[in-house]
């Protein structure tokens, strides 16, 4: 959904300035604004990372979802908003573009937690398949804006700009919502059990029976850190290629 929610204002973000008394320029500017923040949300993604904590990670999450979700609604009143006079159009445009600014930072902060969440307790051999299922998600997310855009406009028998741009956010931003609380309830408060599994799979448990607890413990933390270390650069560098490159 945050995929199809970057995607489908492209196709009429054009019309939508246009129509505000604006050019292509503008309609540049809805469309990249999405994305703009990247750089300064990932160094917050680092501090909010370290150290791991799941469950202000969790919060984070499921209070970035929810803004996600507020924004795609605040993108589509304002879009769908009637025409009025003198700046009205710069304000409108200007709303717009804060809007997707608001949503993409959001949706950046949160995809990136949730990728690294996932592979802190994710096997080493088990890491290409879920690489390969999350690229996956993301090309489907890329597919799916495009066609819920018309799916919905077409429903909806929309024709002018603001709302052919408007209601296809919108109808994100409500299934958005709609997942929040399923989000807090799957996403788990503790990682331990999981990461515990994970070491034993990976033969990285240090519990071996003439160590001590206390040298067990010690070795168990030096290896989480290294483990997660490696994990968030590989992620950032994930980032930021991915964002670049669109």
């Amino acid at each position: 959904l945050g995929m199809s929610g970057y995607i489908s204002p492209i196709a009429t973000a054009y019309d939508m300035t246009a129509s505000l008394g604006f050019g292509s320029a503008a309609s540049g500017l809805v469309i990249g604004a999405y994305y703009a923040l990247a750089l300064p949300a990932l160094p917050l993604v680092l501090w909010l990372t370290r150290p791991w904590n799941q469950t202000r990670c969790r919060t984070i999450c499921v209070s970035c979802a929810a803004l996600v979700g507020s924004a795609q609604l605040g993108f589509m009143a304002v879009a769908i908003a009637p025409s009025g006079k003198g700046n009205y159009g710069a304000l409108r445009l200007a709303l717009l573009v804060s809007m997707r600014l608001l949503m993409g930072f959001a949706e950046i902060v949160f995809s990136t937690i949730i990728k690294l969440m996932a592979q802190r307790i994710t096997p080493q051999e088990q890491l290409v398949n879920f690489q390969a299922q999350y690229n996956s998600a993301v090309v489907f997310g890329m597919a799916l804006g495009p066609l819920l855009s018309s799916a919905v406009c077409m429903s909806t028998a929309a024709h002018s700009s603001g709302p052919r741009i408007g209601y296809p956010s919108g109808v994100i931003g409500f299934l958005l919502l709609c997942m929040v609380p399923f989000a807090w309830s799957l996403i788990p408060t503790d990682l331990d059990a999981s990461l515990h599994a994970k070491d034993i799979k990976d033969g990285l448990h240090v519990g071996a029976a003439k160590a001590s607890i206390g040298h067990a413990r010690v070795a168990a933390g030096d290896v989480d850190r290294a483990l997660r270390k490696g994990i968030w650069r590989a992620a950032v560098f994930y980032e930021l290629e991915r964002t670049v490159s669109q």
